[in-house]
């Protein structure tokens, strides 16, 4: 499988990391007692050691030295000397992608959660306005996702009860920032019943927000939402016609 290879080289230091972990052997620094014959010949501009992938020995000529069997998958490169916390942030992202579930612990992009701005609960109030929609990224920011949101049909309709939208978030690897927006509309129609088949339940009716990846470089877990529209106008809850023809003992209750 893949594995991720960090070398840290600089006027001062010269380490190499396997998955994350300092091989052994090779966590020198300069005045330690490995600094001869390396640091004597190591020049950053002009290095007298190459790095040399595959390299089976310590020895510098190159018959000393094996071949490397294999694919490069990704090379990134920096100027400067990465701290500890930046190196491992780069080295979880290439796991992310390349590892996946052999990285430790298992890659994961997180949880995409639907809430509300200001609210505690998903449903909405018909005639309190549109909160805006709140999207979030919890439990797992494992490398670079992107996300669809759109809306759907429920017992609402689009057009009646409510407008839809839809567009897309993203997110980089080791970001959880929270994305605001426009999900949908709330039509204040102030005639909440509309068509309604035998005991229709004019109190709420609903439609759904659904989120889609569009592109994602770990497992991630989508949460699509069914939405309340609670009717706040007064008048109507509920009607519960009789099914059959209708003659002057049939009762047609209306509450």
């Amino acid at each position: 499988g893949w594995r991720v290879v960090t070398l840290q080289v600089s006027d001062s230091v010269y380490r190499l990391y396997v998955d994350g972990d300092i091989d052994k052997g090779f966590d020198m620094s300069k005045g330690s007692a490995f600094e001869s014959p390396y640091f004597s010949l190591l020049k950053v501009v002009t290095p007298s050691i190459p790095m040399v992938l595959g390299s089976r020995s310590s020895g510098l000529s190159a018959s000393d030295r094996g071949n490397f069997h294999g694919d490069i998958g990704e090379i990134i490169m920096y100027k400067e000397l990465l701290s500890s916390s930046k190196r491992e942030i780069v080295e979880r992202s290439m796991m992310s992608r390349w590892q996946r579930f052999r990285a430790v612990p298992p890659s994961f992009a997180g949880s995409i959660v639907l809430s509300w701005e200001g609210l505690s609960t998903l449903s909405v109030a018909e005639g309190a306005g549109t909160p805006q929609g709140k999207i979030s990224r919890v439990n797992g920011t494992d490398g670079y996702l992107k996300v669809r949101f759109g809306s759907m049909n429920g017992t609402a309709l689009e057009g009646i009860h409510f407008l839809g939208n839809s567009g897309t978030v993203d997110w980089a690897h080791n970001d959880d920032s929270v994305h605001y927006v426009n999900v949908v509309d709330i039509l204040p129609t102030g005639v909440f019943y509309g068509y309604a088949p035998n005991y229709t339940n004019f109190v709420s009716r609903n439609f759904n927000v659904m989120l889609d990846i569009v592109s994602a470089e770990a497992p991630v877990d989508l949460q699509s939402a069914a939405i309340d529209i609670i009717n706040d106008i007064p008048g109507i809850s509920a009607a519960d016609p009789s099914s059959g023809p209708t003659r002057g003992s049939t009762r047609i209750t209306v509450t």
